[in-house]
């Protein structure tokens, strides 16, 4: 059993890695950079996901594509109604009647949830890259609307959920070392957990 269930779990990683190794980076151009728009939330697992991936990848396509993002509950009362304010009319415009987040949007091209590999997104924002049709609907919408919203950069939000899942960390391992509960059962069930996790995302 417990081979098996490693070679599920080599597996996983195994397929996203080879994915993501596939992608060919097309040559800089003048073309203005594209930009990858996320609204998500901090209670939002696989927004945290989305930016834990791009975290080590990002600057790897820094000249071609930059991710802007949109929290839609940050602390602050104003910034949340705005930016839910923007993507709603963003919704409209590419027609997606879906209330699901993380909402990812690349010129025309959206996506809502995200799963264990964001390597689809890459490659939608270097084909805008190269595309001479390319239109950045949320900066349309945000100008034809005056819906500005209140975006933060890529690191910003990727010190925002790293605090948070500090936190969570050290909550997990006080709880471990009340509990001393760090058994192969508590393993498979956060595996469990998290396969399903991703299925509910796919579907």
């Amino acid at each position: 059993m417990k081979k098996v269930l490693l070679f599920i779990i080599s597996l996983l990683l195994f397929i996203p890695a080879v994915r993501a190794a596939e992608i060919k980076k097309p040559k800089v151009t003048n073309h203005e950079k594209v930009n990858i728009y996320l609204f998500w939330a901090s209670w939002c697992p696989h927004c945290h996901d989305f930016i834990n991936y791009f975290s080590d990848k990002y600057d790897e396509y820094d000249d071609y594509f930059d991710i802007i993002t949109y929290q839609l509950d940050s602390e602050s009362e104003i910034e949340n109604i705005s930016n839910n304010q923007l993507l709603s009319a963003v919704r409209e415009e590419v027609k997606n009647d879906s209330s699901g987040i993380p909402f990812i949007i690349v010129g025309k091209w959206y996506q809502v949830g995200f799963g264990l590999d964001g390597s689809n997104i890459i490659e939608e924002a270097l084909n805008a890259y190269q595309s001479t049709k390319y239109v950045d609907v949320v900066k349309s919408v945000s100008n034809s609307k005056e819906l500005t919203g209140y975006s933060n950069t890529f690191d910003k939000s990727m010190a925002i959920i790293n605090n948070e899942e500090t936190s969570i960390d050290d909550e997990l391992d006080t709880t471990h070392q009340e509990n001393n509960s760090n058994s192969i059962f508590d393993i498979i069930i956060d595996f469990i957990r998290y396969i399903l996790r991703s299925l509910l995302n796919i579907i």
